[in-house]
């Protein structure tokens, strides 16, 4: 297998720690927002923190697994073992990463039924693929082998490649599903158009995603088929590709907290009172049941702050029912 390095450690630092504490920030921002208006954590909170952690432990053992590989022979057995522990890492933080995204779609879109229900789709099935694709790493890697040889890392490495392509793949996959999943309803929604495509852009930022995948994907692909390994860069598109995800599932969260604690203190910006929305009685009962169900999915209105309408005249002008259109209306 032929090595070629695009990407030098001092670069690969300096690349991802700005991602990881960007990423953190987020996050804690997501938590504040959810504190502020539940006075707990909710489901989608765990499991962004649970993501980061993965991210952030992927992003470290990286960096230690490269400096090992300055002198291989002495660390074979080390090696060994990390080859699995890395691959069932990543595993679980593509799967991590996305699911508190697919948990935003069900509370702003779960009314319907057909979205509602690809999501947990979506999730139940990536979960289970990405426990499935781990099978070649185990079948090839023997982490308590105590005497490993060079012969036996690259039995091991063949195992950990397939399996980082198979699961590439499947990443791509749910990443193409995420970004397209929402568009039909948001083109749909009665907003002024600069917020609709504020809406549309927070959804289109998953292009940065699918980008992340399909570079992370090649260089995958490059290292499986012998051409090209380069684990640096590797890794680097699979952070990217983790932070970006867990942005995404927070950024309605740091939009609130733009426009509730940050935006009055401007001083050029004065205060102002949103009008409640105007619904009818009969909607009422609907849309507290939908409030009910969607705080015992784990999920909350905060995720909802990007769709914001100005002004909601009634609830037959909207294409969502009025559970969705009550939860929008901060």
């Amino acid at each position: 297998m032929s090595t070629k390095a695009t990407l030098s450690p001092d670069a690969y630092v300096a690349a991802g720690t700005p991602l990881i504490v960007l990423c953190a920030v987020f996050v804690a921002l997501r938590c504040l927002m959810n504190l502020r208006v539940h006075r707990k954590l909710l489901i989608a909170d765990y499991l962004s923190w649970l993501g980061f952690a993965f991210v952030t432990i992927a992003f470290s053992m990286n960096d230690i697994i490269i400096q090992r590989f300055v002198s291989p022979m002495d660390s074979l057995n080390w090696l060994n073992r990390m080859a699995v522990v890395i691959t069932v890492l990543i595993a679980f933080e593509l799967w991590t990463t996305k699911v508190p995204i697919l948990l935003v779609y069900v509370s702003l879109f779960g009314i319907r039924k057909w979205l509602r229900w690809t999501c947990y789709a979506c999730i139940a099935v990536s979960g289970v693929a990405y426990i499935c694709v781990m099978a070649p790493t185990f079948m090839r890697c023997n982490p308590s082998i105590t005497a490993a040889t060079l012969e036996d890392l690259e039995v091991c490495t063949t195992g950990t490649t397939l399996t980082g392509v198979l699961s590439g793949f499947i990443a791509l996959a749910e990443d193409v599903l995420i970004f397209s999943l929402p568009m039909p309803l948001v083109r749909t929604l009665h907003l002024p158009r600069q917020k609709k495509l504020a809406v549309m852009a927070v959804f289109f930022s998953g292009i940065l995603g699918i980008a992340a995948s399909i570079a992370s994907l090649y260089f995958k692909w490059s290292a499986y088929k012998g051409t090209v390994s380069d684990t640096l860069a590797t890794m680097l598109c699979a952070v990217i590709e983790g932070t970006i995800a867990i942005m995404i599932g927070c950024a309605s969260s740091v939009k609130q907290f733009w426009s509730t604690m940050v935006h009055p203190l401007l001083p050029s910006c004065s205060p102002t009172r949103h009008q409640p929305a105007d619904y009818s009685s009969s909607s009422m009962p609907q849309q507290s049941r939908g409030l009910l169900r969607y705080k015992k999915m784990g999920v909350s209105e905060v995720d909802l702050a990007p769709l914001q309408p100005e002004r909601i005249s009634g609830a037959s002008q909207n294409p969502l029912p009025s559970s969705v259109v009550g939860l929008i209306s901060v």
